[in-house]
């Protein structure tokens, strides 16, 4: 038999054929060598077909096993059907048919086998990348029963899938809403209408339908999710399920949130500023907001189509296009200029422009602040004209009134000459003193009328103090400039007038004095400059009412006049001495009013 099976089988060339005469040494053979099938009969010595059946499907092999035999007893064809064979066939009848019959056999067990092996693989590839998608998925059959869970729907709802898979009955929506109840998976063939009361912002693309929902986090907290669901369909064509699968935009959610309040902010700065903002490249304006079109008059629909050059009085045009054009070749330009504008009317309005490149829609491009200064500079104008005269007035007068002190001078002197009386000696050293205080006054009123009249200017620190200690007559008091080289202070051109006023007051008031000292106490970029004296001092409660107007012995004006000339940089002064061992003046020069 086994002789004659070989023959046949082989004669068409399709098959390789072993035999083999008892089932333990098919076991054993089994072990070193693959085969597509095996043909077994059923009454064999030292064990029978069925028995090795069992054992070959206990080893895990799920080779196609036929069974061959000539007992045609029903229960032993139920037993080897059980036990995993894939065909019986009996013995018996005319070869050729019998043989052709049992190739037929071992072909379609072999080609199930393939099939199923192939299906197998399908399904695991499949599974393998529904576990591998970054989203929550998963997938039911038509009876709604879970077919598919991924490890990210697992991770999502803290469900395992061999706790869920073959569950129906809507037991998937328990993870989300809390009840049984149908959600996107179950509606996809359904009309908007009866989405619409389960989800919102849906739309389709072709058989897939996407939402937005509102879930109920497994940890406790709200999730926002965006929610696809689309049907599954066999090779006919036919719905065999569908699939779902949900994303968490929570992060999504709060950053468009963030975004749109951020937007928010900015346009109400933007449109509300009174300013105008805008953005261009080249002669393009590409932004502009809506008090741009108050400034020039041009509805917003029509500035966004005007050349930004056009915008631009002539004699200034010229400026500005060559700034531009340095500015994107890498040029250093003025980040502040002005300029006229000139608005649909032809009226030239002047304005302050601040301009910074920036990237816009992601190439290069200019944003500008205008600012319109018109009435300012008239108003400007109008106080310029006005201290004009003011300042020719009191010229005038302070001409006059020198000239009525020399008289006054004068006459007092002939008057001293006339009357030498000695008794009067004293009212005419106390006139004579007032005439002077008045004089001093005059002078004084000079030096004020000229502070922050022209800009301020970088001075070297130690030579201010040089100037100074020569213009004072120092009798026996020596000035120690420890001041170093090459430290400067941006202060008003009068500052000089300040260290006078230190060495003047220490050589008047500081009784028996020998030395004034100056140095200088550097510190990030800052300074503090010194000036210290070994004189009597100046008494606690008269170490800020030195500064005021007035206070003083003599005009009481020095002082006062020297913290307003440093005031117009910031820069501070006061007294810290000890009374008793000596005046000592600080003076603060704040980080950008001093450099090296």
């Amino acid at each position: 038999m086994l002789e004659i099976g070989k023959l046949f089988l082989e004669r068409s060339g399709q098959f390789s054929v072993d035999t083999i005469t008892s089932a333990p040494a098919a076991l054993t053979l089994l072990k070193i060598k693959t085969y597509d099938a095996i043909v077994s009969d059923y009454q064999m010595p030292e064990m029978n077909g069925i028995e090795f059946l069992k054992l070959v499907r206990l080893s895990g092999n799920s080779i196609p096993f036929i069974l061959f035999t000539g007992r045609g007893r029903e229960e032993v064809v139920i037993q080897a059907l059980n036990e995993g064979a894939d065909f019986y066939l009996q013995k018996g009848g005319e070869p050729v048919s019998q043989f052709t019959e049992l190739s037929h056999k071992i072909r379609q067990a072999v080609i199930q086998k393939e099939t199923e092996i192939a299906l197998s693989n399908s399904e695991r590839r499949l599974a393998d990348i529904i576990n591998f998608l970054p989203d929550a998925t998963f997938a039911i059959d038509t009876d709604g029963i879970v077919i598919a869970w991924n490890r990210s729907i697992e991770e999502m709802t803290g469900i395992p899938a061999a706790d869920i898979l073959g569950k129906g009955e809507y037991e998937y929506a328990i993870p989300f809403y809390g009840n049984r109840r149908p959600i996107l998976i179950d509606l996809v063939f359904e009309p908007d209408e009866k989405i619409a009361g389960y989800y919102s912002s849906i739309f389709r693309e072709g058989n897939s339908l996407s939402a937005e929902t509102n879930l109920i986090h497994p940890k406790g907290n709200r999730i926002d999710a965006l929610v696809k669901a689309s049907p599954l369909y066999n090779r006919g064509g036919n719905v065999t399920g569908a699939i779902e699968s949900i994303r968490d935009i929570t992060g999504r959610k709060r950053v468009e949130e963030a975004l749109r309040e951020s937007e928010e902010k900015y346009r109400l700065v933007v449109e509300n500023i009174h300013d105008a903002i805008y953005i261009f490249r080249s002669d393009q304006i590409l932004f502009a907001n809506s008090r741009a079109s108050d400034l020039t008059g041009y509805p917003h629909k029509e500035l966004m189509e005007i050349r930004l050059w056009d915008l631009v009085h002539p004699d200034d045009r010229d400026r500005l296009i060559e700034s531009y054009r340095k500015s994107f070749s890498g040029e250093e330009v003025p980040s502040e200029y002005t300029a006229r504008l000139l608005t649909r009317d032809g009226i030239s309005r002047s304005c302050e422009f601040f301009v910074d490149t920036i990237m816009y829609q992601g190439a290069p491009a200019i944003l500008g602040i205008a600012r319109d200064i018109t009435e300012r500079k008239k108003a400007d104008e109008t106080v310029r004209e006005a201290n004009r005269k003011l300042a020719l007035l009191t010229t005038i007068t302070r001409h006059d009134i020198n000239n009525q002190v020399l008289a006054l001078n004068g006459f007092i002197a002939l008057l001293h000459e006339k009357v030498p009386d000695p008794a009067l000696e004293n009212y005419f050293t106390w006139i004579t003193q007032a005439i002077a205080r008045i004089s001093s006054t005059i002078q004084f009123t000079k030096a004020y009328s000229t502070v922050g009249g022209t800009d301020p200017q970088w001075q070297d620190i130690r030579a201010l103090v040089e100037t100074a200690a020569t213009q004072v007559p120092l009798r026996t008091v020596i000035v120690i400039n420890d001041l170093p080289p090459g430290r400067e202070v941006h202060a008003d051109p009068l500052a000089v007038r300040v260290f006078y006023n230190l060495i003047e007051n220490s050589v008047r008031y500081g009784g028996k004095i020998t030395t004034i000292r100056f140095s200088l106490e550097e510190c990030d970029g800052s300074c503090i400059i010194v000036c210290e004296d070994d004189g009597e001092g100046i008494p606690a409660e008269d170490k800020e009412r030195i500064f005021e107007w007035g206070f003083g012995k003599n005009t009481g004006l020095g002082l006062a006049l020297s913290r307003e000339i440093l005031g117009i940089t910031g820069i501070t002064i006061h007294e810290s001495g000890s009374p008793g061992k000596g005046a000592m003046f600080e003076i603060t020069v704040p980080p950008g009013s001093f450099r090296t």
